[in-house]
């Protein structure tokens, strides 16, 4: 079954046949007005037979009628005049019949007839309805006016010959009017879903220009969002380069602080300084003095690293000087006690529980007396271990550090003989509290290990392998803290 057409687009289809019948509606009114005169006139004046003149009076009125009521009421009552219209091209169609029945008897009615189907075929172009309709109005009248004049006259052959041409002429006009009518309908279809797609498209359209204006905006925005980020970029730039510029000064003078390796050098046979800050300044640092007979050295972890830890570092460095040069003849432990003593006071630190800054350091200090070998050692948190034999020797730091603490004891001073070719190593926490890329610390225990398995090789050698160790545990995990290891062999 073919789908029925939407009811909206028939009725944009019945008000469009209305408006174009409509629109060229007076100007065939016109010609149509002007036929029926000169038929008039023929029926009158030529061949003298009121009677068909009569046959025309209908169609002639309301052609009169319909032109004056169009200019009374030019854009109203629409339906009415199409109603009128209608009514006027079906009265001409029974106006030539009628007028083949005015000259049914009559020398002229094989010219009625002609003139009957010429209107008739004309009438049948005209037509702007529906199929149904236009046989209603036109088709079905005529069919059965004809089929009277057959029944109620009595016809001679001849003259039913003449009036039955009638019949092809009005089922021709039937199927031209419905192939018309389909054609009509389907030029308005296609024409009508363009136009729904043309506004569609221009909506589309519209909606473009407006989004194209808003990301114009949009754009416009980030442009200068960009240029003011460039600007602060540009700004931090320059702050963070003069910043680096500040911090890597710092680091020369801090490591200017730091001592030189000759005095290792002139008073060890070998020594292995392992030094590796997590950034620019190190929290970290390491210390020597030489005295007469005895030689003072120092492996320190400062709380914090960078910048923090670094103006700890220095502190700690102008303390240990400070405190050595006032009394050459202190143990290692007085040397502890004196420089938490110092460092709590340039810090402020009073009250441990009303104290904000707790800030201080883990220190190792080693101290040999040069003449017989004697080591004397003291350690916050930072112990020290002696590789003699194959084995390692541990001397263990104290619990607390350099800084204000809630249970402050004194330092434990070890003493220790040692041999030729011992090994000291002192260390901060930083290498073995490094993480691998698993999330796993390095630890005092792999530490102790390693120092065992490179002990034999000399301290160049050792160093290297140092750093090899640190570099294979951490790979691309990113240093944990500062590292530093400071080993002698005596």
């Amino acid at each position: 079954m073919k789908p029925k057409e939407p009811e909206e687009l028939i009725a944009k289809y019945t008000e469009y046949l209305g408006d174009s019948t409509v629109k060229t509606m007076i100007l065939k009114l016109s010609l149509g007005l002007l036929i029926l005169t000169y038929f008039s006139y023929t029926d009158l004046v030529v061949i003298g037979n009121v009677n068909a003149f009569y046959t025309r009076l209908l169609s002639i009125t309301l052609g009169i009628l319909l032109i004056i009521f169009h200019f009374l009421f030019k854009n109203r009552f629409k339906q009415i005049k199409l109603s009128v219209y209608n009514y006027f091209l079906a009265s001409l169609a029974l106006m030539m019949l009628a007028k083949c029945l005015v000259h049914l008897n009559d020398a002229y009615l094989a010219s009625s007839v002609a003139g009957t189907l010429l209107i008739y075929f004309i009438i049948s172009l005209e037509i702007k309805s529906n199929t149904k309709k236009a046989a209603l109005i036109y088709f079905v009248p005529v069919l059965v006016f004809i089929l009277i004049l057959v029944k109620w006259f009595h016809l001679s052959n001849e003259q039913f010959d003449i009036l039955s041409n009638i019949y092809p002429i009005s089922i021709i006009g039937f199927l031209i009017n419905r192939i018309q009518n389909r054609l009509r309908f389907g030029t308005f279809q296609s024409n009508y879903l363009l136009d729904i797609e043309k506004v569609k498209a221009g909506n589309l359209y519209n909606e473009s220009l407006i989004t194209n204006k808003k990301l114009n905006q949009s754009y416009e925005e980030i442009l200068a969002q960009h240029d003011e980020i460039e600007l602060q970029r540009n700004q931090l730039y320059q702050t963070n380069t003069h910043i680096t510029n500040s911090i890597n000064y710092a680091r020369n003078i801090q490591n200017a602080m730091l001592p030189a390796e000759d005095i290792f050098l002139q008073n060890f046979s070998e020594y292995l300084i392992l030094y590796k800050p997590s950034e620019i300044l190190s929290g970290d640092f390491y210390w020597i003095e030489k005295n007469e007979n005895s030689i003072i050295y120092a492996v320190a972890d400062c709380t914090g690293h960078g910048v923090p830890g670094a103006m700890l570092s220095m502190l700690g460095i102008s303390l240990l000087n400070k405190i050595t040069s006032q009394n050459r003849d202190l143990t290692s432990a007085e040397i502890l006690e004196k420089l938490r003593c110092e460092l709590k006071k340039s810090l402020n630190q009073k009250d441990y529980s009303n104290t904000e800054s707790k800030d201080g350091m883990d220190i190792s200090v080693c101290k040999i007396d040069t003449d017989n070998l004697q080591l004397q050692f003291s350690g916050a948190y930072n112990s020290l271990y002696i590789y003699r034999d194959k084995e390692l020797i541990e001397l263990k730091a104290d619990r607390q550090p350099i800084a204000i603490y809630i249970k402050e004891e004194n330092f434990t001073n070890h003493i220790f003989q040692l041999q030729k070719g011992d090994i000291l190593y002192a260390f901060t926490d930083g290498f073995v509290d490094q993480f691998d890329e698993n999330e796993n610390k390095y630890k005092i225990k792999r530490f102790k290990k390693f120092i065992l398995d490179v002990a034999d090789f000399d301290l160049h050698q050792q160093k290297q392998l140092f750093e090899t160790e640190f570099l294979s545990w951490k790979l691309s995990q990113e240093q944990t803290d500062d590292v530093t290891v400071v080993a002698v062999k005596i």
